[in-house]
């Protein structure tokens, strides 16, 4: 039986050591390749461009950005993904079926997440 190919994924998130953080998780997960974006124009240009198996997205870019636009980019891709914030009622009312989870994002949840990911 073929091995499944490695994911790839997407990490948005405007805080440089968080996501090179979450960018070695995954890496150490197994993942192919991992995209980093840390502005909403940079999300959306890998978001159309990518081929992409998962995403994370940090709620909030910056004070007056979210990621709302990316998650909907996503959405009507079919790329599964989860919101990564310290406000997570916020996020939950953007995107009811995605799911939330509070900072900081534990290597093991990260594993967890992306077998739910890639084994839909």
């Amino acid at each position: 039986m073929p091995a499944e190919p490695a994911p790839a994924v997407l990490v948005v998130e405007d805080e440089p050591l968080v996501a090179m953080d979450m960018e070695g998780m995954l890496f150490s997960l197994g993942c192919a390749t991992v995209s980093v974006a840390y502005t909403l124009e940079e999300g959306l240009k890998l978001a159309d461009e990518q081929a992409l198996d998962f995403a994370i997205l940090d709620f909030n870019l910056s004070r007056q950005t979210d990621s709302i636009p990316i998650g909907q980019r996503l959405i009507e891709r079919g790329v599964p993904f989860v919101i990564v914030t310290g406000n997570a009622r916020q996020a939950a009312a953007a995107f009811p079926a995605a799911s939330v989870i509070s900072k900081p994002l534990s290597e093991k949840m990260l594993g967890e997440l992306l077998d739910q990911a890639t084994a839909a």
